[in-house]
């Protein structure tokens, strides 16, 4: 049998990969922590005892359930976007521990499979649900604001008349937000025709996310679009609810039509383009 401190050790390592792993996204995390941690179990119960497999299964499951479940337990709220993710870990524990019983474990295939379909589909449901309700369409009214471009241009939907605008909300620590860059330029090329303004809305998290670190960005990544920089703990994520990064507004005639991904924004635009 392997000692239990090896056993928490390696686990310990695996909650911090996949905890790493979820600035590119929870679906990474969820996959990367599902495999390893069924292999990883897997492992090191065909070396145990029948009788140390469950000691030895709680022994690779404590990591997770210290240093991840508490965050859920105390601030649901503001932690429940990533849950999904962190049960992916739980759920690889015990998918490998069925595997070791019979190699061609019903219980791992269907586990298996259920973080498949997560990982394509359930988890982007899970966070749509969460940060814009079941139906990203809406018709939301907004009073008036005021916003800057990262020039010191002031901006109001007051002077936004006839127009739609497409404020897509990101931040210089979202790896996500950065990556859709060439798709939000795309977005900016299919419909230059038609009366859609475009800006990028950066929202400072910490007080080190400075607008130096805005430009750099936006110059490296070549984004076309004219970009807002709102300032540290303003009223601007507030007035919009945004909850999560990247999310995209359409607003039109002091309304807001649509909050989602970005993804879903180009099926609202086409659809309300071909409509017309």
């Amino acid at each position: 049998m392997i000692k239990p401190i090896i056993t928490i050790s390696i686990s310990l390592i695996l909650v911090l990969a996949s905890s790493y792993l979820a600035s590119f996204g929870h679906n990474m995390k969820m996959i990367f922590g599902y495999i390893s941690f069924t292999l990883f179990t897997f492992f090191i119960l065909r070396k145990s005892e029948s009788s140390k497999k469950t000691i030895q299964s709680i022994f690779i499951a404590l990591p997770i359930i210290i240093l991840l479940m508490p965050a859920y337990i105390l601030d649901y709220e503001n932690t429940k976007l990533s849950l999904p993710s962190s049960i992916a870990l739980l759920v690889g524990v015990i998918s490998g521990f069925f595997l070791t019983k019979h190699k061609t474990s019903f219980v791992s295939i269907t586990l298996t499979v259920i973080i498949a379909f997560m990982y394509f589909k359930g988890y982007s449901l899970w966070a749509n649900n969460i940060m814009y309700g079941w139906h990203s369409n809406t018709n939301t009214p907004i009073n008036t604001f005021y916003l800057s471009t990262v020039n010191g241009y002031k901006l109001s939907n007051a002077s936004w008349k006839e127009e739609i605008v497409v404020l897509n909300f990101w931040n210089s620590h979202c790896k996500p937000c950065i990556k859709e860059f060439p798709e939000f330029n795309q977005l900016i090329e299919k419909y230059k025709q038609k009366k859609i303004l475009f800006y990028g809305v950066n929202v400072p998290i910490t007080k080190e996310d400075t607008k130096e670190t805005a430009l750099e960005l936006l110059n490296k990544y070549e984004a076309k679009f004219e970009n807002i920089y709102s300032s540290y703990l303003d009223k601007t994520t507030s007035v919009f609810e945004i909850k999560i990064y990247p999310t995209v507004l359409v607003i039109e005639k002091n309304k807001i039509l649509f909050k989602g991904s970005l993804k879903n924004c180009e099926k609202f635009l086409s659809l309300k383009f071909n409509n017309l």
